[in-house]
């Protein structure tokens, strides 16, 4: 009841669309079977049995979709073994879920990402330069893959810009709760998207707004790349909305994250010009669509087909 409160309290004060991916550790699973050699005959019996039982657990909870999240991969040599894993977990029919350094994943060798992206239903990467590439050769296989941004901070570039940037499809943030005591009024880290109250319930902070703000510009250009499309398939020239999406692509594609805890922001791009995309995007995207039909005399004038900020 408790997660039930807190999930209902997130999604209330984010505008969350959707109920997003939970993430089933399988951690203490992987540990019991490491003395069993990947791929043979018991190696999979076993983890058939687990996987069959943990779907039929979450089934009972309601926890919606869902996939089962093998571990970190920091090593660029741990590759083989970990694709061995997952390619058990989806052979046991499970969705197997993964998170790895960016720099681990874009300096690996091409054949081993392959082998490990195949059978591989999540991917949640740490920022980086080159994560575009990246995302493309994660999805070619399959379009019912996710690829999601591990944000240690909730930064307004972050979850708004930078996803959409890297083609990620969304974001997980590291904590809910700051690391220290929850009552603890002199401690703030930057992390924490809920603050207790003195009434015993959860109130959300200026780092939860923030992340709000950035979900609101990545759905701007998540619109925005819809408008280009069916501009395109009309005949219509999208070169100026395009040319705004490209910058803020190749921005993202281009460097990492490093968030400054005074400003409470990342240090790549300044709210300044955060302010000009959305303004770029907005009035390009206005001339993209489509004018209503001309009213009859008789029926009431309406207003025009506009694309209005999201959450503003």
């Amino acid at each position: 009841p408790v997660t039930s409160e807190l999930a209902a309290i997130l999604k209330d004060r984010l505008k969350m669309e959707g109920d997003g991916k939970s993430l089933i550790d399988m951690g203490r699973v992987i540990q019991g079977l490491s003395p069993i050699q990947p791929g043979t005959g018991r190696y999979q019996k076993v983890l058939s049995e687990v996987v069959r039982e943990t779907g039929r657990l979450v089934g009972r909870q309601g926890l919606g979709d869902f996939a089962l999240y093998c571990g970190w991969v920091t090593n660029p040599a741990d590759l083989p073994q970990v694709a061995k894993v997952v390619r058990g977990i989806r052979d046991a029919h499970g969705r197997p879920a993964l998170s790895a350094y960016g720099q681990v994943l874009t300096g690996a060798d091409v054949k081993e990402l392959a082998e490990l992206f195949g059978p591989l239903d999540t991917l949640i990467v740490t920022s980086g330069r080159g994560l575009l590439a990246l995302a493309d050769a994660f999805k070619k296989s399959s379009g019912d893959k996710t690829l999601a941004l591990l944000a240690p901070y909730p930064d307004t570039y972050a979850y708004g810009f930078y996803c959409w940037g890297i083609g990620a499809d969304g974001a997980y943030a590291s904590q809910a709760f700051s690391s220290r005591p929850l009552f603890n009024a002199f401690w703030f880290d930057g992390r924490a998207l809920l603050a207790p109250t003195d009434k015993w319930g959860f109130k959300p902070t200026l780092s939860a707004l923030l992340a709000a703000e950035g979900m609101a510009d990545y759905d701007l250009t998540r619109r925005c790349e819809a408008i280009v499309s069916r501009a395109k398939q009309r005949g219509t020239d999208a070169r100026e909305l395009e040319k705004v999406l490209t910058e803020i692509r190749t921005t993202a594609d281009s460097s990492g994250l490093h968030f400054d805890l005074g400003r409470l922001r990342s240090r790549e791009v300044l709210p300044s010009r955060l302010r000009q995309w959305r303004h770029a995007l907005v009035r390009e995207a206005n001339k993209l669509v489509e004018p209503p039909a001309t009213p009859h005399a008789s029926a009431p004038s309406g207003g025009g087909d506009q694309p209005a900020r999201p959450g503003r």
